[in-house]
């Protein structure tokens, strides 16, 4: 349902394509496709007239997929944490071109915003991790301050910026951290349009 959700979020315009496209975009059965959308309209959150459908209560969903997403999605997608090999982490924009990561988080908002000077760097990256090691010159470690996801949204969903995870993925991951400034961050991302 998060998947779906954050299509349904980020591309309001999908909302009204059909059951069988929406699967198809999120990876996710038509069945499934067809359950959560009874229960979006059962609990108030989706309403459908004659010509289309719309979503109500954006607040409390929105609130609702920062929570799913933190409690039980977030922990299954991370690969591995790391540190960097020396003092300066290279946050160059032409790394993740190169590599084919996003970022998240802090790293994100700083992109989106200019207003975070990340101390914490989330990245999304689905590829072999030892090329991510050798590029970002990373060490594993436990309490590293770089977590490396496995990203979940697939190529139809539109990047509104090319080179950091979905505007709602990065509003979810700063909410998450319960920092003051943070949470400032996600609520300029938030008014910027998810």
């Amino acid at each position: 349902g998060l998947k779906l959700l954050l299509l349904l979020i980020s591309d309001p315009h999908s909302l009204q394509s059909s059951y069988r496209a929406l699967a198809e975009k999120t990876n996710i059965s038509l069945g499934s496709v067809s359950n959560i959308f009874k229960e979006l309209e059962d609990s108030g959150f989706i309403i459908k007239t004659k010509q289309k459908r719309v979503l109500k209560n954006m607040d409390l969903l929105l609130e609702r997929w920062v929570i799913a997403y933190n409690e039980i999605l977030k922990p299954r997608i991370l690969r591995k944490k790391f540190r960097p090999a020396s003092e300066v982490f290279d946050l160059s924009l032409s790394q993740n071109q190169q590599i084919g990561f996003v970022w998240g988080g802090e790293s994100a908002a700083n992109i989106m915003t200019d207003y975070l000077k990340s101390s914490h760097h989330t990245i999304y990256y689905d590829g072999e991790l030892s090329l991510l090691l050798n590029k970002l010159k990373l060490i594993p470690d436990t309490n590293g301050n770089i977590e490396v996801y496995s990203s979940f949204w697939t190529d139809d969903l539109k990047l509104k910026y090319g080179n950091t995870a979905p505007p709602l993925v990065v509003y979810a991951d700063l909410m998450g951290t319960n920092s003051s400034r943070n949470i400032e961050a996600a609520k300029m991302i938030l008014e910027n349009g998810l």
